[in-house]
């Protein structure tokens, strides 16, 4: 299975649990193409936390689905249940134009905070006029 959810300021999450099929990954993909509707680039919170596998079927479904929403996110948080799962993430990094990094489950509030703050193109403030000191 996997879900796909948008809180109020953009953060999605996306839960995967048990045995992934093809059905499962269509409808993730009209999940994320609501998403990318709103036209904002956005971040992830991956839930792993009862991941039994990907059936071949779904694979393929992620490799089509892949390069048509590489640049949906700017920031994905990856949480899983053991730090030998960290491979996940460097599956994940050749299919993203985002920021990927893997959490524990003990380290989850660690990952909220890194996926909610800023990145530093945010918060850079705008120049006000033409560049000159006053």
């Amino acid at each position: 299975m996997l879900g796909v959810t948008q809180e109020d300021d953009g953060l999605v999450i996306i839960d995967a649990r048990g045995r992934v099929t093809a059905a499962d990954y269509q409808q993730f993909v009209a999940g994320l193409r609501e998403v990318a509707e709103r036209g904002e680039s956005h971040r992830a919170l991956i839930r792993v936390l009862d991941f039994e596998g990907i059936a071949a079927g779904a694979m393929w479904q992620e490799m089509k689905a892949g390069s048509h929403y590489k640049d949906l996110f700017d920031r994905i948080a990856v949480i899983g249940r053991r730090s030998s799962d960290s491979w996940l993430t460097s599956i994940t990094k050749p299919f993203v134009g985002a920021e990927v990094r893997y959490f524990t489950e003990d380290q989850a509030p660690g990952a909220v905070g890194w996926i909610r703050e800023p990145s530093p193109a945010e918060e850079t403030s705008p120049s006000d006029g033409d560049g000159s000191a006053d």
